[in-house]
C-alpha cells in the first residue's frame, strides 16, 4: 500500500501528539546582607549557570496578581524554600496581558493551567531537584533557587520572561525598571554587577 505525501502528513497529524513545550517554575530568594527578598523565574529547564540565573527575569511574590498586577500569587504550605512543592494549593503565574499570560495551578484540579476563560491550557507537574545556589558580587548577594514544577504546556519560558520590559513601559508593573536581578545588583552596588559565567555551590 502506497501514501501520497498529503495522507502521510494528515496521519502523523492525526497519530502524534501535539509538541510541547516546558517550562519550569522556581522560587527564587536573593538576600541581600541577610535580609531576603522572594521573587519566581521561569527557566526553559535547569539553569546551566548562574549568569543564567542572574540575567533571566525575575517576577515578585504578589498576595494578589489580578487585574493589572503582574506576578505570582502562592497559596498553601509548600511556598516556603523547603516545604515540598507537592503542598502548593494554588499558584497563580500572571506576566501579561496582552497577550494573556494568566494561569492558575490548582492542586484539587491536577494542576492544569486554567486560565480566565475556565480552559486548560497544559499541566504542570511537581518537579523539584534543580535547585542552584548563587554568591554573587564578591559574597555581598546570595541568590538561592528552589524548583517547583514543570509546565507541559505550548508556552514557554522565553515567551513568559519576554513580556518583562515591554509590560514594565506600558505601566503594568507598579515596580522601578529593573527585570533582572543582574540589574538590580549593578543598581545596588553602582557598578554593572557580576555578569561572568558562574559555577554553581552546594
Amino acid at each position: 500500500m502506497h501514501f501520497t505525501l498529503p495522507t502521510l502528513a494528515f496521519m502523523a497529524a492525526t497519530i502524534l501528539p501535539q509538541v510541547q513545550a516546558n517550562f519550569d517554575v522556581y522560587r527564587t530568594e536573593w538576600i541581600y546582607i541577610n535580609r531576603p527578598a522572594i521573587v519566581w523565574q521561569f527557566f526553559e529547564a535547569e539553569p546551566s549557570n548562574c549568569d543564567q540565573v542572574v540575567n533571566t527575569p525575575i517576577w515578585e511574590d504578589h498576595g494578589d496578581v489580578s487585574g493589572s498586577k503582574l506576578g505570582v500569587r502562592c497559596k498553601g504550605s509548600g511556598c516556603g524554600a523547603q516545604p515540598p512543592p507537592d503542598n502548593i494549593d494554588e499558584l497563580e503565574i500572571h506576566t501579561s496581558n496582552n497577550p494573556l499570560y494568566h494561569w492558575t495551578l490548582y492542586k484539587n484540579r491536577g494542576r492544569s493551567m486554567i486560565g480566565l476563560d475556565g480552559n486548560a491550557y497544559g499541566n504542570c507537574i511537581v518537579f523539584p531537584n534543580g535547585d542552584y545556589n548563587c554568591p554573587v558580587a564578591g559574597q555581598v548577594f546570595r541568590i538561592e533557587g528552589r524548583r517547583k514544577f514543570r509546565c507541559l504546556t505550548r508556552f514557554t519560558a522565553p515567551q513568559l520572561n519576554s513580556n518583562a520590559r515591554v509590560a514594565n513601559a506600558r505601566g503594568e508593573v507598579d515596580a522601578p525598571p529593573l527585570l533582572t536581578l543582574a540589574e538590580y545588583i549593578a543598581a545596588m552596588e553602582g557598578t554593572e554587577g557580576n555578569r561572568t559565567a558562574v559555577p554553581f555551590t552546594s
